[in-house]
This record gives C-alpha cells, structure tokens and sequence, in this order.
C-alpha cells in the first residue's frame, strides 16, 4: 500500500536518509512508498533475467540492474523495477544512487503505483532524457512502449501499445526478444531461475554456510548449486563479477 509523507524534502536530505527495507521515491518533493507484491516481482525476475541473459550473449551489450536509485532533479529520486545501461561503465556500481541516466528504464504495475507510473513519472522520465521507458501491465497483459527515435528528441516521439500477440523489443538491442503470451506477461526467458540463484548465493554470504548437493556434501567454494534444482551450477565468481 502506498503512502506519502506531508513535509517535503529535496533530493540530497532523501538521499542522506539511512537505509530501509521499504521501496521508496522522492516524488516532487514527497516522500513516496510502495511495497511490490509478488505478481510484481516475479515478472521482474523474469525480465531482469532475459535482458542479464541478452547482455551477457555478446560484448559490448550494456549492463542491466534491478532497481536503483535514480537522481532527476532536485526533488525527484525514482528508483525504477529495472534499468539497462548500453554503456556499462556508466554505472556507479558502489555507489548509493545514479547520476547517469539509463538508456531503458521498465517500470512495472502495482496496484497502488500505475496512475504515477503513467502519469507523473512517465513525464520526469521524459523530461530528465531517458532514451525508451516500457510500462508493463501484467494484469492487462499489454506494454506501454514510449521511445525517442534520436538523441535529439525533446520528448518521446515514439509510442506503442503492445499485446499478448505482440513481441517486446528495442531498436537499441538488437536481438532481444520477448513474448507476451498470455495475461500473466509470461516472457520467453528464465529469469526465475536467475532469481533462484541469487537467493542461493544470499543464503551463502549471510550465513557462511554453503548449500549442499544431492549427496550431502559441499561444491567447491566458487560453485553454487540447490538440491532443489539438480543439474544447477553457476560460478560465484562470474554471478558476482560486476
């Protein structure tokens, strides 16, 4: 449920703030909150998992993040659902929130966030220079697709509706594909199985210990696997090499 505070507060008091677990924005000033349900966040799995899995098919494929705070302006700090960078090196990997703008940014439906999302912030994404910004509507089983068609475009002069017969794309990557095949925005990707091996990794760093296989003993230390996924391994070293 989202809620918003009454006093308002610029961008670098927001940004000094300590650290919580709830999602929060600055929105004109105002601090905003929302708590994402699980409809939300498995669909966001499954497209950070099919852009990480796009990006790392080639070189010079960009680099693509689940939120992160984003500076617009004085008053403004977003933290988009997913953001991708086509030159990697642009993201400040250490740092607690982005300067840079992203060259896409993926803001998915909640129930209490779509009228800022169509509304409010689909204008500070456009008015600060973001290149293409997908709104997705799993509910609606459709994605609001709004692009500039060059850096010299002052505002998105591109913008598409798609369906659950429709294919998601972006001229800026080339390649990537994917498919809306029914209400529930199911992409053609495996992103919950990138999902999964995060949480196995989270599991290690915090307590120390490592999962075991089916035989009950331990992988090598730069090897994650789950007894619930056999077959499964991803070197720690490449998942967490950034």
């Amino acid at each position: 449920m989202a809620s918003s505070e009454t006093s308002l507060i610029d961008a670098d008091a927001f940004l000094a703030l300590a650290p919580t677990e709830r999602r929060e924005e600055l929105i004109g000033g105002q601090i905003v909150v929302n708590q994402p349900r699980a409809r939300h966040q498995i669909v966001a799995a499954r497209l950070v998992g099919a852009l990480v899995t796009w990006c790392s098919a080639a070189p010079g494929r960009g680099q693509a993040s689940l939120h992160l705070a984003l500076r617009l302006s004085d008053w403004d700090v977003l933290a988009p659902d997913l953001l991708w960078y086509a030159d990697r090196a642009r993201i400040s990997v250490d740092a607690s929130f982005q300067v840079e703008l992203p060259d896409l940014v993926v803001e998915i439906r909640s129930p209490s966030t779509w009228v800022r999302d169509i509304g409010v912030k689909r204008r500070l994404y456009e008015e600060g220079g973001v290149r293409e910004l997908w709104l997705v509507d799993p509910l609606g089983g459709a994605v609001l697709v709004y692009r500039r068609t060059g850096p010299k475009s002052r505002h998105f002069d591109v913008e598409v509706e798609l369906g659950i017969d429709d294919s998601l794309g972006s001229p800026a990557m080339p390649g990537l594909a994917l498919t809306v095949h029914d209400r529930r925005l199911v992409f053609a990707a495996s992103g919950v199985a990138l999902a999964l091996v995060l949480l196995n990794v989270y599991r290690l760093l915090a307590h120390g210990t490592e999962p075991e296989d089916e035989a009950g003993s331990s992988p090598s230390v730069d090897t994650v696997r789950s007894r619930a996924m056999p077959g499964m391994a991803i070197a720690v070293g490449e998942l967490l090499s950034v």
